[in-house]
């Protein structure tokens, strides 16, 4: 079973791909009956992403990034201070990029606003809803997010995990 696992994940990556002319997947990522993941969006290698994830526009993702079911990212915002304009018909204001770094973990139910970076090595529990950036190698929680603890317990390990990251 195992030997089969990584062809079968590139044969979908890859119809994925063609099928949503999303170009911007690497070929060794890895999505599992997404709801919506935007043409525009890119996603770095060995990361995965489980059923029922949304990915708005101008994201980027970086390599071996985990995420959890029915994660949300970027879905974008809305004009509201139009005075005699329904906020549906007030258009939305000029989206940020929202850049997602290598090896992270988004929880199940994860919220993510638009224009956030999330940094290298950091943890999000399941259902936080992540309003500001997020510093490497931390680990946030709840609803907004606030820091929880640090990834690694001394800068050494850090660094290690790091030496590790760049020989992949």
């Amino acid at each position: 079973k195992d030997s089969l696992r990584q062809p079968y994940r590139d044969l979908r990556t890859f119809f994925y791909k063609v099928l949503n002319n999303a170009y911007g997947l690497d070929p060794k990522c890895y999505l599992i009956k997404p709801k919506l993941i935007s043409k525009d969006v890119k996603i770095g290698a060995y990361s995965h992403f489980s059923y029922g994830a949304t990915i708005g526009t101008k994201v980027e993702i970086g390599k071996y990034v985990m995420c959890g079911p029915e994660v949300s990212i970027a879905m974008g915002d809305h004009n509201y201070k139009k005075p005699g304009k329904a906020i549906i018909f007030s258009g939305s204001p000029k989206r940020d990029k929202t850049i997602i770094k290598d090896d992270v973990w988004l929880g199940t139910n994860s919220l993510i606003k638009a224009g956030v970076t999330i940094g290298e090595g950091a943890i999000v529990a399941m259902g936080s809803v992540v309003v500001k950036d997020v510093p490497e190698y931390t680990i946030v929680g709840g609803v907004p997010a606030k820091y929880i603890s640090s990834r690694f317990d001394s800068e050494d390990e850090k660094v290690v995990h790091q030496n590790f990251l760049k020989e992949k």
